[in-house]
Formats: structure tokens, sequence, C-alpha cells
């Protein structure tokens, strides 16, 4: 079965045994004959058949060579073999993440969170290098043996040099994933992974996907308009925070959805600390108005014993002579054992989690933070928010069409206010963008689409 029998030396890689296929062509596991490390051979069984299919082949090769991160599947070689194009890359062992969920249902909250961590922080490293994947989904993520996520599968995925494969109007991916723009026809940016992202923890909890209409048009319908059964139909325990962030991965225009992965990654990484805290779990963090009546309660609490400590030394003081004098007279077995303090406990050490580093193997800027607002003129609090684009530098200009800078541009404001600006870059489509002042969004970061060629 397969092109490659086993044994087949392809360059300095023998193949051991056939893997798996898809719609392209073939895996095979192998091992390199230099170092004895087992790897994974990726063959396109049909490019004879497609010139787009071996374009689009090689841009896969160019684009996961030139990413290193922990949970990406790292490319070593590409070559070819008898007229069949290869790519050589990492093996991974073990269950793909659509594998674990059919065998295990659901996952735990916890461990899919911790899944998610590490396929956000590798797509927001992608997105930092100006990379889109456009094909996020459990199939496309491998669990190694470490137990660690590893984003496979670039096939679909574009760049800043990527070439134009796809032609207007026309849609590639998987449909029941896809992002609604995808659908609509359009290239999409890195808010459409974002939407797949939200698809992607929705299945992990659930084991079963968002929009799964069997009837193609009926199928994108359901995307289009964002109809879905909730989450807390399936699984109501889930908290109302891990809704709100389904919510709005899964939000009909891009720009309501997390304004970059970065942005949904510091989230999450919150999310994760807050789901750790028993105490919390489920209850209180989900739970805003039952966690303010706790606070008031405990204040209340320390209040009460405070004046009852109060109350207990001010009578003690008044009857220290008569209880002095009495005893005098009472005998010792009726006294009392002197009160003592008790011993103050140490103050408690905070649990500290850090976890596996998912911090690109290359170095990467610090993500921009917009500390806390100032007061303006008038008593306004002022905000900066930081506005950027992923594939370089565009010039940003105001309503009125006048220049203001180029990006990343810092944009200050009152918090809560709206800016209407324009992004324009030559050879590419000016877009119009709408941007809030929020703390809770101190970066916002948009795409421009290349202007079709006449």
């Amino acid at each position: 079965m397969g092109v490659f029998a086993p044994n087949t030396v392809i360059g300095k890689y023998r193949v051991e045994r056939f893997v798996g296929a898809g719609g392209m062509g073939e895996v095979y596991r192998a091992t390199n004959l230099q170092n004895r490390m087992p790897v994974a051979v990726k063959a396109l069984t049909i490019a004879r058949e497609s010139d787009t299919a071996l374009v689009r082949f090689r841009n896969e090769a160019v684009i996961q060579y030139n990413l290193r991160h922990p949970n990406v599947a790292e490319l070593y070689e590409y070559l070819e073999y008898q007229g069949v194009p290869c790519i050589v890359m990492e093996f991974i062992g073990g269950s793909t993440l659509d594998q674990w969920i059919r065998e295990t249902g659901l996952l735990e909250l916890s461990r899919a969170l911790e899944i998610l961590a590490e396929i956000c922080d590798a797509v927001s490293y992608m997105h930092s290098r100006g990379t889109i994947h456009r094909d996020i989904k459990s199939e496309n993520i491998r669990i190694d043996a470490q137990g660690h996520a590893k984003l496979l599968d670039f096939g679909i995925a574009i760049s800043r040099t990527s070439p134009a494969l796809t032609k207007l109007g026309h849609s590639i991916g998987t449909p029941e994933k896809m992002a609604p723009e995808q659908h609509l026809g359009l290239r999409g940016d890195t808010r459409s992974d974002v939407w797949s992202l939200g698809v992607l923890l929705y299945e992990m909890l659930t084991g079963a996907l968002p929009f799964a209409n069997g009837n193609p048009a009926g199928l994108r319908e359901d995307i289009l308009a964002v109809r879905y059964i909730p989450i807390t139909k399936r699984r109501p325990e889930v908290p109302k925070a891990v809704v709100r962030m389904i919510g709005t991965c899964l939000r009909l225009k891009p720009e309501d959805r997390y304004a970059s992965s970065g942005v949904m990654l510091r989230e999450l990484q919150q999310l994760r600390r807050d789901v750790g805290r028993p105490f919390w779990r489920g209850g209180l963090s989900a739970n805003p108005a039952m966690a303010a009546g706790v606070l008031v309660s405990v204040g209340l609490l320390i209040f009460l014993v405070s004046i009852s400590s109060s109350s207990n030394t001010q009578s003690s003081e008044k009857s220290q002579a008569t209880d002095s004098a009495a005893a005098q007279t009472t005998p010792s077995s009726q006294l009392e054992a002197p009160a003592v303090e008790p011993e103050q406990a140490p103050p408690s050490k905070i649990a500290m989690n850090p976890g596996r580093s998912l911090s690109s193997l290359k170095p990467r800027p610090a993500p921009f933070a917009a500390g806390e607002p100032e007061l303006g003129a008038g008593g306004v609090k002022q905000l900066t928010v930081r506005v950027a684009t992923y594939d370089g530098p565009a010039e940003v200009a105001n309503k009125d069409g006048q220049p203001l800078g180029l990006t990343p541009y810092m944009l200050r404001g009152p918090t809560g206010s709206r800016h209407e600006l324009w992004l324009r870059r030559q050879g590419y489509e000016p877009r119009k963008i709408d941007v809030e002042i929020n703390v809770n969004q101190p970066e916002v970061l948009f795409g421009l689409e290349k202007k079709e060629r006449q």
C-alpha cells in the first residue's frame, strides 16, 4: 500500500512503514540513516496531476521550514525521489487530538485549556511572523509522548511571500471549522485562526462540533448565522469565563473577535490560573455576584471580631483588680488558665506552577502592555492602544484621510472611545478599521488584502 515500499531509501532516509494518506499525499515513517532518528516523510502523490498542488506543497515546505516553535512540528528537508516531491519532518508518535476526543468523549477542563494554550502560543508565534494557518483543527494536532500538543499540516497556510493560489470567491479548508469570511470566499486573516481556536475549545470540552450540519448548504447557513448549541446545554458546569471565550472567538465579524491570538493567549493564561484555584473553581470566579457577597461577608466577620476583641479587652481591664483579689481566696483548681495568643501562622506561600515554557525557540519581542490608564484633561482616563499589522508596516490615517504615522501606531484616547482609522499599503487594498480604547485589549492586529492583478 502506498507509493513507497518498505526499505525504500529516499536520500538519507529509509522508509519503514506506511502511516496514512490524505487528500494530496501519503505519510510514511522512516529512519534517518545518519543519526538513526525517526522521521516522517510526506509525499505529494498527485504532483503530476496538478501544478497548483505542487506549488502549494512547496509553499507548505517553505512556511513550515521557517517556523521554530516547540508546539509546531519541525520540518527538516524538502527533496524529490523519482519525480515524487517529499517533505521530511519531525516524527511525532501518539494520537491525533481528534482520536483522543473520540476515545475519551471529552476532555477535562484543565487539560483542554492546557492544550489550547500550547496551540494558541504556536499560532501567536506564527502570526507574529506573518503566517496564517487557515486549517487549525483537532485532526491537525498530535499529542506527543510527553503529552504536549504539536500543530501539523501547513498545506493551505499563507505567509507574506505565498503565491495567490485560491481564486477570489472560492473557499478552501475544512467547512465545519472555517470562519464565516472563509465561507464567503475571502482569504481570511489572523482572526480566522482565532475562530478555529474557538471551535477547537468547544470540541475538546463537549466531544462535538458547534457546527455539524450534514447538509453543506445548511452548514454554511449555520456558520454565517453563528447558529450553534450553546456549550452550557452540553456541559452546564463549564465556567462562565470559558463560555465567554468561546463566544468571543465565534463572532460573525472578525473585528468583534479577539484582536489577535496573542490577546486571546494572555486571557487564556489568566483563565488557567483562575481555574487552577480549587476554592474558586466553578464558583466564585464564574459568579462575580457570589464573589462580592463572600468578600462582604468576610469583611463583616472581621469587623465583628475586632469589636468583640475590643470589648473583651475593656472588660478585662475593668475587672483586673477584682479578679486579682478573688484569686487570693479562690482555690487554684478553679482558676482559668491564662489566655495565650495563638502563634501567628506564617504567610501562606503562593503555589507556583510555571509549567512548560511555551516561548518560541527564537527570541521574540515581549507583548505590548498598555499599563494603567492615566488621567487626562478634565479628569478623563486616557489609555494607549497599539495598532499593528501582521504583514509589515502600513500607513495609518484618520477618517478624513490625514496621515497619522505608520504601524505599529500608538493610539491614545479616553477609555471606551472608538476611533475610525484607515490602513494603507502600496499593492494592498485600503482598509477601514474601528478601534476601541479598551484596557482589556492593549493591542489590536490587522491584516490587509493584496490587490487583484489586472
